[in-house]
């Protein structure tokens, strides 16, 4: 037979007001994770971009030394 405890306290009530200050510490939680999430996106767009410019001139001078040879 289960043995029930009197000794729990009985549960709080919420008014309208505590729900609406919960759920605007969620949606700003989300707010500020979104912008770090695309702050780091937008990051590694810059870096990635940086690395393809880079290599497109290290291919262009190489193509470039190649047409330079070739010519003499």
């Amino acid at each position: 037979m289960p043995v029930r405890s009197t000794s729990a306290g009985s549960t709080p009530t919420h008014g309208p007001q505590d729900i609406g200050d919960v759920q605007e510490a969620f949606t700003q939680g989300t707010r500020r994770n979104l912008h770090n999430d695309l702050l780091v996106a937008a990051d590694s767009i810059t870096n990635t971009m940086s690395s393809l410019v880079k290599e497109l001139h290290s291919v262009m001078d190489r193509d470039n030394l190649k047409a330079a040879s070739e010519f003499l």
